[in-house]
């Protein structure tokens, strides 16, 4: 019973940490809008005061083993292994605030809490979660719409990022019109509001988890008056839901929108500081770094403002030299496809939704070093290989 109990705080807390940041934007700018300014600045201290409450009663009530604690001292000492080994000029970083909240508090939860999760996938299927997104949803476009919230789109498409695929995964398992309503906001949200990676890691996720859940109920399309009326349910909302679209954006003042604006100027899938940091980083690779190993969070000497290179291959790369940045790229993607493919179709699930929300950004934007969405992901991710694990031993037993 108390496994049982530690298992659902564990998943409860997953949770409680992914949707706190939008529910703070909402509350502080609902306080804001109705004259509690004072109130407002303090929401964020409030709300992540609640998770670290739940972090540390987890802590107390549920013990942790002598494994887990061993395994994160020791990732404490990789960190100051990189210290060491990086840069004179960078290694001020170690101690900005986005480093320090991951020695304090992401990696303790991700090594300690979230690598232990066992079922990610009662997200995709619990009703108040579901209600819960469906919620946030739409009270985050309001905020926006309504409410002038000030918050970036980055900071606001990545934050929901992982709401909007959770509620898209339940549309897909059970669509109808006001799943389909919801999906609608959602995707005006992030056209209007957000930016453009998380609007691509979304349909990517849906279209994979589509594949896979119709894999695993083996769907057959079969002519039936049933799949006539979803096919027209589906053909009328989707018309209906683009002619909305349509009318909102042609009223819409698209100034402040970072998609739409690109859209209305024609450079959608342009992004010139971002291809000028990667012409940098490849020159660098293949005319002057030889064999070097340079350290973590070389890149940044390289980039324009000391910022860091927006591409994952390339950040590990520069800092680990050729050997050993291809070596842990070849060590990550083979964590990641055996993890994949040693999963249920449940658990396939959970990967590429654990995916899409932590990891394909690197790809486009963020630092595997500074970013505790990584060390969230590794953790999630090693939560499901531990999974596959069993199995195969049922699997050899019943071979014998």
């Amino acid at each position: 019973m108390k496994e049982r109990d530690s298992k659902q705080w564990d998943l409860f807390f997953f949770y409680l940490s992914l949707i706190i940041y939008p529910f703070n934007v909402l509350l502080s700018a609902v306080l804001r809008t109705t004259g509690f300014d004072f109130f407002a600045s303090k929401t964020i201290f409030v709300c992540y005061g609640i998770v670290y409450l739940v972090f540390f009663f987890i802590l107390f009530r549920y013990p942790i083993s002598l494994k887990r604690l061993s395994s994160m001292f020791f990732i404490y000492l990789v960190y100051y292994i990189f210290y060491l080994t990086s840069p004179t000029e960078m290694k001020y970083r170690y101690l900005d605030v986005d480093m320090v909240m991951i020695y304090l508090f992401y990696l303790p939860y991700s090594v300690l809490i979230l690598s232990r999760i066992q079922d990610i996938s009662q997200l995709f299927t619990n009703s108040i979660v579901e209600y819960f997104n469906g919620f946030l949803i739409i009270a985050s476009f309001l905020v926006k719409f309504i409410l002038k919230d000030q918050t970036g789109y980055m900071v606001y498409s990545y934050n929901l990022l992982p709401i909007w695929i959770l509620f898209s995964f339940r549309m897909i398992q059970k669509p109808n019109l006001v799943r389909l309503a919801i999906f609608g906001i959602l995707v005006l949200e992030g056209v209007i509001y957000g930016a453009r990676g998380p609007l691509i890691w979304l349909f990517i996720s849906l279209i994979t988890y589509a594949i896979l859940h119709w894999i695993e109920n083996q769907v057959q399309i079969r002519l039936s008056i049933r799949s006539i009326q979803s096919g027209l349910m589906i053909f009328l909302g989707t018309v209906g839901f683009f002619f909305v679209l349509y009318q909102i954006l042609s009223s819409l003042n698209i100034a402040q929108s970072y998609i739409l604006n690109r859209i209305e100027t024609g450079v959608l899938v342009q992004s010139t500081g971002r291809d000028s940091m990667i012409d940098i980083a490849v020159q660098y690779i293949f005319e002057e770094m030889g064999l070097k190993i340079n350290g973590v969070f070389f890149d940044r000497t390289l980039m324009p403002g000391n910022v860091y290179v927006h591409n994952l291959f390339l950040e590990i790369v520069l800092s680990f030299g050729w050997l050993f940045g291809i070596l842990l790229l070849i060590l990550l993607m083979y964590f990641i496809i055996i993890t994949f493919k040693g999963s249920s179709i449940s658990n396939k699930k959970v990967v590429v939704f654990l995916s899409s929300t932590f990891f394909l950004k690197y790809l486009l934007t963020g630092s595997v070093f500074e970013d505790y969405t990584f060390i969230i992901y590794l953790a999630l991710m090693f939560s499901v290989y531990k999974q596959n694990k069993p199995d195969k031993l049922v699997v050899y037993e019943m071979k014998r």
